[in-house]
C-alpha cells in the first residue's frame, strides 16, 4: 500500500514482525510513509487515525508555554482545520487484517469488530481478513486455530455494518515451518464494506 503512495500504519503485538516491516519500509525508501505502532488493538483509542499514530511514535514534548495573544496564522489554521480536516485525522480507508482475526475474536470479538467499525470509513472504508481454517487440518501447534466455517465467519460480521463483498477459502502463505512439513493451511479470505 506504500508503493501505491498509501499512508500505512501497522499495529502489532509482537516486536519482531514490526522490525522487519520497518526494516523493509527503509530499504525501499518508503518509511516516510509507514508508521509502525509496537501496541495492543484493544486499547487504542476510538479516536485512532494517522495522526494520532504518528503522535504515539513521538517521544512526549513538554506543552508549549501559553502566549498572551495567539498569532494570526495559529487562529487562521486552527479555522481552515475545522473546514477542512488534514487527511491524516481522518478515518481509514482501509484495514487488513493478517491472521489476527481468528485470535482475538475468541479474546473479545465485538469489541474487534467495534475498532474496525469505527476506525473504517463509512459507505467506502474496506476490511480484509485472511483469518481461520477452514476445515480441520494438521496443525503446528496442539491447539491449533479453531476451525470456522463459511457460515460461522459470516456471522461474525453483522450484516447492518459490514456488507461481504466476497469470502472464498484460500491457503496462508508458505512459511518455513509449513514446508519442512509439507503444509498447505486453508484460510479464509473476506472482503467486507462499512455501510
Amino acid at each position: 500500500m506504500a508503493q501505491l503512495g498509501y499512508t500505512v500504519v501497522g499495529v502489532e503485538l509482537v516486536e519482531k514482525p514490526l522490525r522487519h516491516a520497518a526494516h523493509v519500509a527503509t530499504q525501499m525508501g518508503l518509511a516516510h510513509r509507514v508508521v509502525l505502532l509496537h501496541h495492543d488493538l484493544f486499547k487504542l483509542p476510538d479516536t485512532f487515525t494517522v495522526h494520532v499514530a504518528r503522535r504515539m511514535t513521538q517521544p512526549q514534548a513538554s506543552p508549549p508555554e501559553p502566549h498572551d495573544e495567539p498569532n494570526a496564522f495559529s487562529v487562521f489554521a486552527q479555522l481552515v482545520n475545522t473546514i477542512r480536516p488534514h487527511p491524516d485525522t481522518l478515518k481509514f480507508d482501509f484495514i487488513f487484517d493478517c491472521q489476527c482475526f481468528h485470535v482475538l475474536r475468541r479474546v473479545n470479538q465485538d469489541a474487534l469488530l467495534h475498532k474496525y467499525a469505527t476506525y473504517l470509513k463509512p459507505k467506502t472504508g474496506l476490511l480484509m481478513v485472511l483469518a481461520g481454517r477452514t476445515k480441520v487440518q494438521t496443525s503446528l501447534i496442539p491447539a491449533g486455530i479453531p476451525v470456522l466455517t463459511q457460515d460461522e465467519m459470516r456471522a461474525c460480521f453483522d450484516d447492518t455494518t459490514f456488507e461481504i463483498i466476497f469470502l472464498t477459502e484460500t491457503v496462508f502463505d508458505d512459511t518455513d515451518e509449513y514446508l519442512k512439513r509439507g503444509l498447505k493451511m486453508p484460510a479464509w479470505w473476506m472482503l467486507a464494506r462499512k455501510k
